[in-house]
């Protein structure tokens, strides 16, 4: 049984990795901290049901929902994140705590609260007494597979570098030539592909219902946090880490518990390490 929870949770620490990274480079580069980026996921999640109901091609609802929350997340910038930039923090909390719930609430007026699935059905493979959902394992496959390319993209390409150097220090990187308009529209667009494909990953193994974002939202600022903000290696660090804690704890003691354990974890590794484990001190 404890076997199982490590892998199942080795499974759900790869895809909310794809979920903090969108959220950790959207603060890194930009300095916004998204409240409502797992709303953002909801509105993918939605886009890949209706679409695969449509045309029954799986391939064709993620290409369509990815290439329409790019231009999405990047209008929210032009709309939102650039009359942000310069404010004080909670002002970021509020503006972007107000799309959470002018998203769910939208979402819920337009669909109704009914949960809903992608009606695909994938097997059960069992390993020695060990049984590992196919879906999960399809989704882990493909938000390591992207989180793999995001590395390469980061640290092979003069986008992707110049994107780090805004990371570690923007003013630096301002007066290296590096102009931050242009990386924030590409940080903010790379969040929106991220996550598009999270909403891929996610639909493939949960129910879609209007609300369904703000579970993801509280695991991805925990791992976000823990990691290390502006740290994207934290951000794969630490969803290994609170995913473990979580999934194993759900297993010994019940669910409920599990999220005590996990916030309590949390807070220790804090008082131990207020950056993050991989954070850095100001």
């Amino acid at each position: 049984m404890i076997i199982e929870a490590f892998i199942n949770g080795l499974l759900f620490g790869g895809v909310c990795a794809l979920v903090a990274l969108g959220l950790n480079l959207l603060f890194g580069v930009v300095r916004i901290v998204n409240l409502a980026h797992g709303e953002i996921i909801m509105l993918g999640m939605y886009g890949v049901f209706w679409i695969y109901s449509w045309s029954k091609n799986m391939f064709l609802a993620g290409l369509v929902t990815v290439s329409s929350l790019i231009p999405f997340m990047v209008l929210i910038q032009k709309a939102v994140f650039n009359k942000l930039l310069k404010a004080p923090g909670i002002n970021q909390l509020i503006a972007t705590g107000g799309m959470i719930l002018a998203l769910s609430y939208g979402a819920e007026i337009v669909w109704g609260v009914d949960y809903r699935s992608i009606p695909l059905t994938f097997p059960i493979a069992q390993i020695h007494g060990v049984f590992i959902s196919i879906s999960r394992l399809i989704a882990f496959a493909i938000a390591m597979s992207c989180a793999l390319l995001l590395y390469l993209f980061l640290y092979k390409t003069y986008p992707g570098m110049a994107i780090r150097a805004m990371v570690q220090d923007s003013e630096e990187a301002e007066l290296l030539g590096i102009k931050p308009e242009k990386m924030y529209v590409l940080a903010v667009g790379i969040t929106g592909l991220l996550a598009g494909i999270a909403a891929i990953c996610l639909t493939l193994i949960y129910s879609i219902h209007p609300h369904v974002g703000g579970e993801f939202t509280l695991f991805a600022f925990l791992i976000v946090v823990l990691g290390g903000l502006g740290s994207l290696s934290g951000s794969v660090v630490g969803a290994f880490i609170i995913s473990e804690v979580f999934t194993i704890s759900s297993i010994l003691v019940g669910l409920e518990w599990a999220y005590v354990i996990t916030l309590i974890f949390f807070i220790l590794i804090l008082i131990l390490k207020p950056y993050g484990l991989m954070g850095r001190g100001e």
